[in-house]
């Protein structure tokens, strides 16, 4: 039997030519037949057109149709005209560049991305050989396990991370971030040699634009229980809000609003400090620990509360229990009378000056006072019949008029400080028949009774059709009383 023989393994010229046919020589016969019959004829008897084992293609080749692959491929390139690689899988695909030199829509290439995203999901080689295939793809796209993304990536439209959520109906954020059983929902890191910021702005100079950072309570809304913290625009101009163009706030729409600092390991330095005009050195108003506040010092001197460097205006009233000073105590009222009620004004070393009224109630003014001139209150009383109850702190002289018998004078809100004297003067206007005071008590002899001790040894009558003036000292020493009194007619 003759060797089995192609063609392409005869030498020389046969005739006929045998060029553009398949050709095998059994010794006896020879068959030819044309390429296209070949291709043909295996389609009518195998069906589809299938080889096993390894193949080498050298060049290039045309596929019309689809092209099955259930083993691998290495190839250079591979390049669609748009129509695809049905079912190619990737994990069996091995090129020497890249996946980016198809034409057309590179996506088009395969007749869904599903087989696509789930032959990179079980490779076990990694994404980022495969992601330059599929940069052109729109629509949904989703991964399982860890992904690195290599260069820059461009979203056009919204995104939600996370395991649940969705975006604000009226107003849909770009950026929603979902998390649950962790207190960290976005964990922002740097490491460079200058500041590190989150930066929100607004580029709108609107008159109602401005640049927020805003928390939210679980029962809040847009317009209640929230903490705002912004900056207004260039443009601002809301009666509604706070602020005037580029100014800063921080602002709570709820309940209360705590500013302040909680014990740290250096507990001399928990301090909340307020400044403005770049003096943070030297703060304006320092809120320091055990409840105490310097104006324009950085500390407290022990055993006060508040500290004041500098002059100070009131506009209002002053409420205080005591007024002290180490020097000169000015106080200047531009035009109004200095009233200093039920306190004590204590000045040692210093004064008061003022041209117009000064109204004490309690006051101790120790070291030498030049008053030029003093008025004293009249407390009333008209037609006592057994007795008159006078408060001291309403003022010293009480004025008596028609008295209807004698009568006694009961002192209340009295000063009990040891070695102190206090004056009083009764004033009485006496018609026909007079009357006198017969006894004086203190505070409702709270200390006990006490007598007069008349000038003269006896104790005075009244004057008729008179004006009699009764003066009394009541001086306290030691914790006794002694009352001395005289009479005067005019």
């Amino acid at each position: 039997m003759a060797e089995n023989k192609l063609i392409s393994e005869l030498s020389g010229i046969t005739n006929p030519s045998l060029t553009g046919y398949t050709v095998y020589d059994d010794g006896i016969t020879t068959y030819k037949m044309a390429l296209g019959e070949l291709t043909a004829y295996v389609t009518a008897a195998e069906g589809d057109f299938a080889t096993t084992g390894s193949n080498t293609f050298n060049g290039n080749q045309i596929i019309s149709g689809s092209l099955t692959i259930t083993g691998s491929v290495t190839a250079n390139s591979f390049v669609g005209n748009g129509s695809g690689l049905t079912n190619l899988p990737l994990s069996h695909l091995t090129t020497t560049s890249s996946f980016n030199t198809f034409t057309g829509n590179t996506m088009t290439m395969f007749s869904s991305l599903t087989p696509v995203l789930n032959a990179i999901q079980t490779s076990t080689s990694s994404l980022n050989s495969h992601t330059s295939s599929i940069n052109t793809k729109t629509g949904s796209f989703a991964t399982t396990g860890s992904n690195t993304f290599l260069g820059i990536q461009t979203i056009k439209d919204a995104v939600i991370i996370g395991p649940s959520g969705s975006r604000h109906t009226d107003n849909p954020e770009m950026l929603h971030v979902q998390n649950s059983g962790s207190f960290n929902i976005t964990h922002l890191q740097g490491n460079i040699d200058n500041y590190l910021q989150i930066n929100v702005k607004n580029e709108s100079s609107a008159a109602g634009a401005s640049s927020d950072f805003v928390a939210t309570a679980d029962n809040g809304t847009e317009d209640l229980h929230y903490v705002n913290m912004g900056i207004n625009s260039s443009g601002f101009d809301n009666e509604f809000s706070v602020g005037y163009q580029n100014d800063a706030y921080l602002i709570n729409r709820g309940r209360d609003l705590y500013i302040g600092s909680l014990d740290g390991p250096d507990y001399d330095h928990t301090h909340v400090h307020l400044f403005s005009s770049n003096s943070w050195q030297n703060p304006q108003i320092s809120i320091i620990s055990d409840a105490k506040i310097g104006f324009n010092t950085g500390s407290v001197t022990t055993g006060f509360t508040y500290e004041f460097s500098g002059s100070a205006k009131f506009v209002n009233s002053i409420e205080t229990s005591n007024i002290s000073s180490s020097s000169s105590l000015n106080l200047i009222t531009n035009g109004e009378n200095v009233n200093i009620l039920g306190s004590n004004l204590v000045v040692p070393n210093g004064g008061i000056s003022t041209s117009y009224n000064l109204t004490s109630v309690g006051a101790s003014i120790t070291q030498v006072t030049n008053i030029d001139s003093v008025t004293e209150k009249l407390v009333p009383y008209d037609e006592p019949s057994t007795g008159i109850t006078h408060n001291f702190l309403s003022g010293s002289i009480a004025y008596v008029s028609n008295p209807s018998s004698d009568f006694i004078i009961d002192v209340v809100e009295t000063p009990t400080t040891n070695n102190k004297a206090i004056g009083l003067t009764v004033i009485v206007e006496q018609g026909t028949p007079a009357y006198k005071i017969t006894g004086l008590k203190i505070n409702s002899d709270d200390e006990g009774s006490v007598s007069i001790n008349w000038y003269g040894g006896s104790q005075p009558t009244g004057t008729t059709n008179s004006t009699d003036i009764f003066a009394f000292s009541l001086i306290k020493v030691n914790n006794t009383w002694r009352v001395l009194g005289q009479k005067t007619t005019f």
